[in-house]
């Protein structure tokens, strides 16, 4: 099993992946962006990628069908 194409949810701190498509199966986030928010993260923290994780919120949100506009800093 490869955690880049497969979402798991982190059972042991009750977190999802930072795209929440474990929890949602309508959420496809291309692997490529997974990888580059993997890439960010590793290099600067979650500071570095925030613009990414309100961008997969939003897109968390449209998946369960609500129409939402989100945006960064």
């Amino acid at each position: 099993m490869k955690f880049d194409t497969i979402s798991i949810h982190d059972d042991v701190d009750n977190e999802c992946c930072p795209d929440f498509s474990c929890c949602n199966k309508n959420i496809n986030t291309p692997i490529a962006k997974r990888k580059e928010f993997l890439r960010i993260y590793n290099l600067k923290g979650s500071d570095g990628c925030t613009e990414m994780l309100v961008d997969f919120l939003g897109n968390s949100i449209k998946a369960s069908g609500y129409n939402v506009t989100t945006s960064g800093r």
